[in-house]
């Protein structure tokens, strides 16, 4: 499978650089509407720094899910200017750009929105556009992930999830995308190519779908009933050797049935995992002709 840019991408290595908005935004959250930014960085095409800083929201103090991930607190806040206090400053900027860029800048753009910023200009998903370069270059399965893999794809090294470490780290992939003449590059392509690409597509979700959900289903199957087992085998003190310990664990589990809720515990783990293992492995089996085939005609009729 080719992967060929649109006209629009064969421009981009020609713009004014002084003229491209890269940013990112760190939030309390994933709700335009009910969560507020708390920090904005800013960059032009070169790397200049144009604004950054930490905001102090207006309706929150606290935002535990999101300091999981982003590490900002109350304390590193609460002294930072609010939105509306540089919001002519950051609209300013985003007037003055022909192009704004973002790794999942959709998001981004409407948190800044909400808060009241008009964005114009073309956007450039960072996110989008390396998944289907990926798609292409490496034949690997369309999907679009975080930042800090495509940033390693590349070769560069950040610290995820502060908005200026991820604005240049958005920065660096997108000079390392417009660089790359098969990113770039227009070719159009004719309808036979267009099939071909649909169908490669359609082999690898078969393959990923039967083979990747069934194996990582059946791994936690497995963990269930073997952690059942052991669980029983702790509780009752017996190690079945043969078919007599077999027993013996089976009537240890029935006489205790009842006065020790452990038992019953154990006992619906155990069930639950080995019931589903086998349900698992038999739609494996029913399933492994359609793999069988998808492979050959992956193998000879690519």
């Amino acid at each position: 499978m080719s992967w060929y840019a649109t006209k629009k991408a064969s421009k981009l290595p020609m713009m004014d650089k002084s003229r491209i908005l890269v940013f990112d935004v760190e939030t309390t959250g994933l709700s335009d509407v009910l969560d507020e930014i708390l920090q904005i960085t800013i960059l032009d095409g070169y790397g200049t720094e144009l604004f950054s800083s930490y905001i102090k929201p207006e309706r929150h103090r606290i935002w535990p899910e999101a300091e999981i991930i982003n590490g900002i607190k109350w304390e590193m806040v609460k002294d930072a200017p609010s939105f509306e206090s540089v919001k002519k400053q950051i609209q300013g900027l985003f007037n003055n750009a022909d192009l704004i860029v973002g790794y999942n800048v959709g998001f981004d753009i409407s948190f800044v929105e909400a808060a009241g910023i008009i964005v114009g200009g073309k956007r450039f998903d960072v996110m989008t556009a390396f998944a289907s370069y990926r798609a292409g270059i490496d034949h690997s399965f369309y999907r679009k992930c975080k930042l800090i893999e495509c940033a390693e794809y590349f070769g560069y090294c950040f610290n995820a999830h502060d908005s200026n470490e991820d604005a240049r780290a958005t920065l660096y992939c997108f000079d390392a995308l417009i660089a790359d003449e098969r990113f770039t590059t227009y070719k159009k392509r004719d309808k036979e190519q267009v099939q071909t690409e649909i169908t490669e597509k359609k082999k690898t979700k078969v393959t990923f779908e039967v083979g990747g959900r069934l194996f990582s289903s059946l791994f936690v199957s497995l963990v269930m009933a073997i952690f059942g087992i052991i669980a029983l085998m702790v509780l009752s003190g017996i190690i079945p050797k043969s078919i007599s310990d077999l027993e013996a664990l089976c009537a240890f589990c029935k006489n205790n049935l009842l006065k020790n809720i452990k038992i019953p515990v154990a006992i619906l783990i155990f069930a639950a995992g080995t019931i589903g293992s086998i349900i698992r492995i038999f739609r494996m089996i029913i399933r492994l002709p359609r793999r069988i085939i998808v492979q050959v005609q992956r193998l000879f009729f690519r």
